[in-house]
């Protein structure tokens, strides 16, 4: 990942807390639609020495004038290593908390083993019967579901990265099955241990659903034989024919669970 594209992605984070993407974005592309092949921490330097940064902000839309602009000063003048930077080290900056320091980690360094909690990765761990708030917890209770978070990727065979993904873009369906069905996209991109020449791999309906049963006990971390009911469901909501469950269980079962 380039200087460029780090800095922006900073930014990015400070500007989107408590906003929603679709704004951040917009926001971001008003202010740095001049950037041309510059670096984004060179404009901000050039609007501070300029005394015009919040009024760049303000042209933009970003919201939080008052804290964006201090956040953005201590963050050119800081000039940290983007690469290898600690949450703590962003936590230092005005305005990032613990959410917004990882986010920024874990959108560019995808094995990193941080967890950002937002809304929908919260509402996910009430879900699992863990004691999560609605809103993003002070750092001690951080900290607590921050581990448990990770515990809940390891036992999946996940990254961090994978799961928020997966719960993020099941995001206000507030659906579990939604969530197993971002997850077979997952698995279905890992190195299932299925043959390549296996029977299933060749029927794209047999395969999503083989999908769907892995991602469901990376979730759970449950025996795919547990899941008849639930699959036998899925395949009638897929419109998949329900005669190839049982050797889609017996087969993640020998496959994946070996």
């Amino acid at each position: 990942m380039t200087d460029r594209e780090l800095q922006l992605r900073l930014l990015y984070a400070v500007i989107v807390a408590g906003k929603s993407a679709r704004f951040a974005e917009r926001a971001m592309v008003r202010l740095f639609a001049g950037l041309g092949d510059g670096l984004p921490f060179g404009s901000v330097r050039t609007w501070i020495a300029d005394g015009c940064l919040e009024a760049k902000l303000r042209d933009a839309g970003t919201g939080n004038y008052g804290k964006i602009s201090k956040a953005f000063q201590e963050i050119v003048a800081a000039d940290m290593d983007l690469r290898n930077c600690h949450p703590k080290d962003l936590e230092l900056i005005y305005g990032v908390g613990p959410k917004t320091a990882r986010f920024f980690i874990i959108w560019t360094r995808p094995d990193a083993q941080v967890a950002a909690l937002d809304v929908h990765v919260l509402r996910w761990l009430r879900s699992l019967g863990y004691d999560a708030p609605h809103q993003t917890p002070s750092r001690r209770k951080y900290a607590e579901l921050e581990a448990v978070f990770l515990m809940e990727a390891d036992k999946r065979g996940l990254t961090p990265h994978q799961l928020d993904a997966a719960i993020w873009s099941a995001g206000s369906k507030r659906d579990q099955e939604a969530i197993f069905e971002s997850l077979s996209d997952l698995v279905g991109a890992r190195d299932l241990k299925l043959p390549t020449a296996h029977p299933i791999r060749q029927l794209p309906e047999d395969f999503r659903l083989y999908c769907l049963v892995v991602g469901k006990c990376h979730m759970e971390n449950t025996d795919a034989f547990n899941l008849g009911e639930w699959t036998y469901r899925v395949a009638r909501e897929q419109n998949i024919p329900t005669e190839c469950v049982s050797k889609i269980l017996t087969a993640v079962k020998r496959y994946e669970e070996a």
